[in-house]
């Protein structure tokens, strides 16, 4: 947690969203597959109902992507 107030404590909500919805990010990658990438661009809409897959995040490290996988058994997500 230190971290992440460190890198972002000071961002405004305009740059964080901005950082977690760029290229290649989880949210991107969800909305782009999903067919939406361009209306939420666009702001023709704002939400929608899919899952953001955030084990992308840790994909390429085994280690990482099981502990990601185990709490999603334990919390059943």
């Amino acid at each position: 947690m230190d971290f992440v107030i460190k890198e972002f404590g000071d961002r405004t909500a305009k740059e964080l969203i901005s950082y977690t919805h760029r290229e290649n990010s989880p949210w991107y990658n969800t909305a782009r597959k999903n067919s939406v990438l361009e209306l939420l661009q666009n702001e023709q809409i704002n939400n929608t109902e899919f899952v953001v897959d955030m084990g992308e995040l840790v994909k390429y490290d085994k280690r990482k992507s099981a502990l990601y996988e185990d709490f999603k058994i334990y919390h059943n997500v």
